[in-house]
């Protein structure tokens, strides 16, 4: 679990390197910044963790004020952590390897991309039905992406029970604090009605994972990204198109729409304003 993984790392630098107690202090606030982030985005694990996140993180903290030393020792930090993580046979790859500046975040320090409208939302669950042989997973994917805004671990861990179609409700992260049914668009219903009945033999219980890849085995993260990208281009929508942009793009659309904060945070599982506002990249406001 990543709160053990840091546990561990503080200990070995006090204990190995004989860190002092104000290195040891620097880095418990560094981390904690990374757990609060891996926190709000519904990662428990240090392998969860990409690249595209850190410079997320550190783009998020440069757009909120933070100064050039605390970004270069963010960086200093994540880079000591993950490497350790690596070397200890924990992680395959050291996303942190990416960071070698401050600059780093520059590219980060709002939204990478311009929210997608409805429109172009509608785009892409239309392209992914076009697809002749993945196409009813893909457009249920995109589908509850775009009419949901649920992260990318929570849309990976849905399970069959967690889907009810008909009444137009999917329960997500089922079991952990962010627990919650989110209500998706009745356009969608028949989508996940023809996925369902596809694929319903290929289920050997209601508590199977929802979505496969061709293999049968569960859909990874990287190949929901690839997924998402892949279909970006073929709605031919500018930019990259991520699980990410779809997310931010309907937090923008309910904020449009009139809901006030307190209702996105409970549909979007954000357990308070303050994380909300981060997210959306509305430093000064809360």
């Amino acid at each position: 679990m990543l709160r053990d993984d840091i546990v561990y790392y503080l200990r070995n630098r006090e204990v190995f390197d004989g860190a002092k107690d104000a290195s040891l202090e620097a880095y418990r606030t560094d981390l904690n910044k990374l757990l609060e982030y891996c926190e709000r985005e519904g990662y428990t694990r240090s392998d969860q963790i990409t690249e595209r996140d850190l410079k997320e993180m550190i783009g998020q903290m440069a757009s909120e004020g933070a100064s050039g030393h605390t970004l270069r020792r963010m960086i200093s930090t994540m880079r000591g952590y993950f490497s350790s993580l690596v070397r200890d046979g924990q992680m395959k790859e050291d996303p942190s390897e990416i960071l070698s500046a401050v600059e780093d975040a520059a590219p980060f320090s709002r939204m990478p991309e311009d929210p997608l409208t409805q429109e172009q939302m509608d785009r892409l669950v239309e392209a992914a039905g076009q697809n002749r042989q993945l196409g009813t997973r893909d457009a249920a994917i995109l589908g509850l992406l775009c009419g949901t805004g649920m992260r990318s671990s929570e849309l990976l861990g849905l399970r069959l029970c967690d889907i009810e179609p008909v009444i137009c409700y999917v329960t997500a992260a089922a079991g952990t604090q962010d627990e919650r049914r989110i209500p998706f668009p009745g356009t969608l219903y028949p989508i996940l009605e023809k996925y369902l009945r596809t694929k319903g033999s290929d289920f050997s219980n209601r508590n199977d994972i929802l979505f496969r890849n061709r293999s049968h085995s569960p859909l990874s993260r990287q190949g929901l990204w690839k997924l998402v990208h892949n279909y970006g281009r073929r709605a031919g929508i500018e930019g990259n198109v991520t699980p990410d942009r779809i997310r931010y793009s309907v937090m923008v659309r309910l904020s449009e729409s009139g809901a006030d904060e307190e209702h996105i945070c409970s549909i979007m599982g954000y357990h308070s304003v303050t994380a909300l506002r981060a997210a959306m990249n509305k430093p000064g406001r809360g």
